[in-house]
């Protein structure tokens, strides 16, 4: 993703040619445990293990191998908003087909099947990623809105160069992103850092902390320069020093990794360890109410 904006956003990146930069629920989740990852006892639980920054797990194991054929698919997914989406994932087909109208399909997806917080979802074990080639279709500016049900299962890495303690979910390279992150909202130090979802797009906004090992529901809206992040469907943060002018779109789009190039397909950068559910891209404004509608799918 761009690197200047990483480095806006406190972040800091190790870039390739040695430049470095700086350090960069609101609602309870909704009780489902990860799917599709196997317990290390070797009975087929699925290990649910404390979040790193020493709050509680929120779910109990689930017993049992995951029946992807069981899953159902959601109900008219791709429909909402159909004639501004570019891009609606409900995983609910062994392709990862995009359900929206016209929609790119991915170039390469090596994601596997697990149960989902709706139907089935993927599983982005640390070494999976979707890539979408680059397009017209990925160059996003105001208006748009993404979002994304995440289940991680192991915290992004707290060690190295700090723009690097970070998972991709969405990736655009020089234009839109959403990345789980190191985050210390009450200004404690290393310390009192917490995983947090932060969107990017020129400007970039954080989310509220989320857990491992539950479902949570993510969105990031861009209307006007105003960018915000809902965690679920609950409003977190927002701010008005966003562009609003398309990035031309080089790199092409990932999902599980930080987009890096297309030099680099096949390397997989701040992977994401966990599953992604009911991705949806629009080229439209989501509002409040619709956001929060779809935070509670699947309950």
């Amino acid at each position: 993703m761009n690197r200047t904006a990483r480095i806006a956003a406190g972040l800091g990146h190790a870039v390739k040619v040695g430049l470095v930069g700086l350090a960069a629920c609101g609602l309870a989740a909704c009780g489902f445990a990860p799917s599709g990852v196997t317990g290390g006892d070797g009975d087929g639980a699925v290990a649910i293990d404390a979040p790193s920054d020493g709050r509680d797990p929120i779910d109990a194991p689930v017993d049992g191998p995951v029946d992807i054929d069981a899953a159902q698919p959601p109900a008219a997914l791709c429909d909402d908003d159909a004639a501004n989406l570019v891009l609606c994932l409900s995983f609910d087909t062994n392709q990862a087909t995009n359900g929206a109208p016209n929609g790119l399909q991915a170039n390469r997806s090596t994601a596997t099947p697990v149960l989902g917080r709706v139907g089935t979802a993927r599983l982005f074990s640390g070494v999976a990623s979707m890539w979408w080639n680059a397009s017209a279709a990925w160059e996003l500016g105001a208006p748009m809105s993404a979002e994304a049900f995440i289940n991680y299962t192991l915290d992004p890495p707290h060690i190295g160069m700090p723009g690097d303690q970070r998972a991709g979910v969405i990736d655009g390279n020089a234009g839109f992103s959403m990345f789980l992150g190191w985050h210390d909202p009450d200004g404690g130090g290393p310390m009192t850092e917490q995983v947090t979802p932060y969107c990017n797009l020129s400007g970039v906004v954080w989310g509220t902390p989320i857990s491992r090992n539950v479902w949570h529901h993510v969105a990031c809206v861009l209307a006007n320069n105003q960018l915000a992040i809902y965690v679920d469907g609950v409003l977190a943060d927002a701010n008005s020093n966003s562009t609003t002018t398309s990035p031309t779109n080089v790199d092409g789009l990932t999902l599980g990794q930080d987009c890096t190039g297309m030099s680099d397909q096949g390397i997989i950068e701040d992977a994401l360890n966990g599953s992604l559910d009911e991705v949806r891209v629009w080229k439209a404004v989501r509002t409040p109410a619709q956001i929060a509608a779809a935070a509670q799918r699947g309950q």
